[in-house]
C-alpha cells in the first residue's frame, strides 16, 4: 500500500513537472502579475488616508512596482526609501488625501534612512494635514519616526524602548585559535577596525573612542528631535533614558512620550472622527503602494532633454557586477559612463550608502566620476553608510550631501589573509607540500605560515593604496584640504557622522536626496522642468519571480525571519572572506540601537 502510495504520488508530481515545464506556472505568474499590476491608474477616492505600513528593513530603492505579496519574495516586493518618499510628496499636494496613518510593526532601518522619511513626513504636515502613528510597540528607531506624528498612540499592552543607543561588536579570535587558524593582519590607519574581529578579543582603545563619539553625536540628535516634537527639553530625555523609566505602556504615556494607550479598532474610530466619518468602516483608506499608482493629481511638464540622472550605489563595493545588494564596478561604472555620454543627462547625483569593499572597484568608479565631472556636475548624496571605499566613489564629486546621522569616513587600507595550516594538520590530518617555479609563485598561500619578506611585500601594496586614498580625497576636496598631511590627520580610517564630517570638511552640506538633485538641477541650469531618471532599473518581475520560486522554499523563507541577525552577520564574514585583493571598508559591525 505504502509503495502504490508513492508511485501514485511520484506519478502525479512528474505530471505536474510537465505541466509546469509546458509553462503552465509561468501562464499563471502572468496571469498574477497582469491582475496585479492592472492597465488603469489606481482610483482615488476623495477623503482618502493614505497608509504607510512599516516593517522590516527600508532599502534605497524598492523591488516590483506590483501590488502582491508571496513568502518567496522576501523583501523584494517592499518600498524602498526613495518610493515611499515620493507617494508622500505627491499626496502632501492631493486634495483626495486628507491624511496619513502610520502604522509600524518591526522597524529596523538605518538612521540616515529614518532621518530622510522623517523629514518627508515633516514637509508633509505643512499641507495643514493630519499624520497618526500607531504601533504595538516602538523601537527607538520606530519612535524617532513616529514622534513627527501629530498625535502618537501605542497599544495598550505594548512598549516603547528608550534606553540609548550601543555597538556590540562581535570577536572570532577566540573561535580561530581553537580551530588553528591565524588571521595576519595588514592595514594603515589607527582606527581602522574592520579587521579588529579576527585578531582581538575586544575593541581596541581608538576603536572604542570613535564608536562612543559617534553615538553620541546620533543621541544628541535623537534626543533633541524627540524633546522638540514632544514638548520636554533634552535633560528630561536623558534623565528618562538614565533611569530606565519607560518599563510599560502606562510609563510612555505618563511621561508625555505618547498621546494615548489605544487599541487599533480605537484608533480608527478617532480617524473616522478626524475625517467627519460616523463609523470606521467607513474609512477610505489607500496603501502607499496603491497610490504610487495613482495618476499624479498635479503633474508638472517636464523637458525630455533635460534629465537627471540619479544612480544608486547601496551595498558592498564588489569587483565585476555582483549580486543584488552590493554595488559591483561593472554595473556601476558603465551606468556613469552612459549617463556621461548621454547628451540628454545634464548632471548626475549618485546616492551612495555603502560600507566601502574592494579597493580596485572604488577606483574603477571613481575614474568615471572623475571622467564625467569634466563634462556635467556631478553631485553625491549620502545615505546611511558612505565610508571607506564608500567615501573614495563619493570625494571627487562636485558637491557632497549628507545627513547628520550619515556614517562616513573610514579613510584606510587593509588586507587580510589566513594561515589554516594547523587547522588542516592539527584537527583534519591534512598536510601540504610546495613546488614552485620561481619565489613568490604562491604568495598569500593559506596553507603555510607567511615569510617575513612576503609580508613586507603585501603591507607595502597596502600603504601605496592608503596614499592613493589619501591623495584622491586631497585632490577632490582641495578647497578644505591644503595638503597629504592635512587629509592624513583626520583619516586613519576613523569613521565620522554626517555633522563632524561637515565641520571637518569631508562633506559639503548636511541634507537629504532631494537636495542634492535640487542642487545638480540649479548647477546645470535646468530650470524646473528637468526629469529624473533612477538606475539600476528594476528587474522584470517575471525572471525574479521565477529566480525565486526555483530558491528558497516558504519553509526556508521562515526561516530567514526567523534567523535573520544571524544570517547577517554570517553574511557579512563571508563578504570579507570572499573578497580579493586590498580593501576599503568600515568597521563589520556597527550597529546603532
Amino acid at each position: 500500500m505504502k509503495l502504490s502510495r508513492l508511485i501514485f504520488g511520484s506519478t502525479i508530481g512528474t505530471i505536474i513537472g510537465v505541466m509546469i515545464g509546458g509553462g503552465l506556472l509561468t501562464f499563471i505568474i502572468i496571469g498574477i502579475i497582469s491582475a496585479a499590476s492592472g492597465d488603469k491608474d489606481v482610483e482615488v477616492k476623495d477623503d482618502s488616508i493614505l497608509t504607510i505600513n512599516l516593517s522590516g528593513a527600508i532599502k534605497e530603492k524598492g523591488g516590483t512596482p506590483y501590488e502582491f505579496d508571496a513568502p518567496f519574495m522576501g523583501n523584494q516586493n517592499k518600498m524602498g526609501l526613495y518610493e515611499l518618499r515620493k507617494g508622500i510628496r505627491m499626496a502632501k499636494d492631493d486634495d483626495r488625501i486628507k491624511g496619513i496613518y502610520i502604522n509600524i510593526k518591526g522597524l529596523s532601518g538605518g538612521w540616515a534612512t529614518l532621518e530622510a522619511l522623517r523629514k518627508e513626513l515633516e514637509n508633509f504636515k505643512e499641507s495643514d494635514k493630519f499624520i497618526y502613528a500607531y504601533g504595538e510597540t516602538y523601537t527607538e528607531g520606530a519612535y524617532y519616526l513616529a514622534s513627527v506624528a501629530d498625535k502618537v498612540w501605542l497599544y495598550p499592552h505594548g512598549d516603547l524602548e528608550l534606553n540609548g543607543f550601543a555597538s556590540t561588536p562581535y570577536f572570532v579570535k577566540g573561535a580561530f585559535e581553537k580551530l588553528g587558524v591565524e588571521a595576519k593582519v595588514f592595514r594603515v590607519g589607527t582606527f581602522k577596525s574592520a579587521v579588529e574581529p579576527f585578531i582581538n578579543s575586544e575593541m581596541s582603545p581608538a576603536n572604542e573612542l570613535q564608536i562612543q563619539t559617534l553615538l553620541g553625536d546620533f543621541w544628541d540628535q535623537f534626543a533633541a528631535k524627540i524633546a522638540a516634537q514632544r514638548n520636554l527639553d533634552v535633560d528630561k530625555i536623558n534623565a528618562l533614558t538614565n533611569a530606565y523609566s519607560i518599563r510599560d505602556a502606562e510609563d510612555a504615556f505618563e511621561a508625555g512620550l505618547v498621546d494615548g494607550l489605544k487599541f487599533e479598532d480605537e484608533v480608527l474610530e478617532m480617524l473616522a472622527s478626524e475625517t467627519g466619518k460616523k463609523k470606521s468602516d467607513e474609512l477610505e483608506f489607500i496603501t502607499l503602494k496603491s497610490y504610487s499608482k495613482a495618476a499624479d493629481p498635479n503633474p508638472k511638464k517636464t523637458d525630455r532633454k533635460k534629465k537627471i540622472s540619479v544612480i544608486f550605489a547601496e551595498g558592498n563595493i564588489v569587483d565585476g557586477k555582483g549580486d543584488d545588494d552590493e554595488v559591483g564596478s561593472a554595473t556601476i561604472a558603465p551606468l556613469i559612463r552612459k549617463a556621461r555620454e548621454d547628451s540628454t543627462v545634464k548632471a548626475v547625483v549618485l546616492r551612495v550608502n555603502s560600507p566601502g569593499g574592494s579597493a580596485l572597484a572604488s577606483d574603477v568608479m571613481w575614474r568615471e566620476v572623475i571622467l564625467t565631472k569634466k563634462v556635467k556636475p556631478v553631485i553625491v548624496s549620502m545615505g546611511d553608510l558612505a565610508a571607506s571605499g564608500g567615501y573614495y566613489i563619493s570625494a571627487a564629486a562636485d558637491r557632497i550631501f549628507a545627513e547628520p546621522n550619515t556614517i562616513t569616513g573610514s579613510i584606510g587600507v587593509f588586507g587580510l589573509m589566513f594561515n589554516t595550516e594547523k587547522m588542516f594538520k592539527d584537527k583534519l590530518g591534512v598536510t601540504f607540500d610546495r613546488v614552485a617555479t620561481n619565489p613568490y609563485a604562491d604568495l598569500g598561500n593559506p596553507n603555510r605560515p607567511m615569510a617575513e619578506d612576503e609580508a613586507n611585500i603585501i603591507q607595502s601594496g597596502v600603504n601605496k593604496i592608503y596614499s592613493q586614498f589619501i591623495e584622491v580625497v586631497r585632490a577632490g576636496r582641495s578647497a578644505h584640504f591644503a595638503d597629504s598631511a592635512a587629509v592624513d590627520m583626520i583619516a586613519q580610517g576613523r569613521v565620522w557622522s554626517g555633522k563632524r564630517a561637515l565641520e571637518i570638511g569631508l562633506v559639503d552640506e548636511l541634507g537629504g536626496l532631494d537636495d542634492a538633485i535640487a542642487y545638480a538641477a540649479t548647477t546645470a541650469g535646468l530650470g524646473d522642468d528637468y526629469q529624473i531618471r533612477t538606475y539600476p532599473k528594476e528587474k522584470d518581475p517575471i525572471e525574479e519571480l521565477m529566480k525565486n520560486l526555483g530558491g528558497a522554499s516558504v519553509e526556508q523563507s521562515e526561516l530567514v525571519q526567523t534567523y535573520r541577525e544571524e544570517l547577517e552577520m554570517y553574511k557579512k564574514v563571508k563578504s570579507l572572506t570572499r573578497q580579493q585583493g586590498i580593501l576599503m571598508l568600515m568597521p563589520m559591525e556597527l550597529e546603532i540601537r
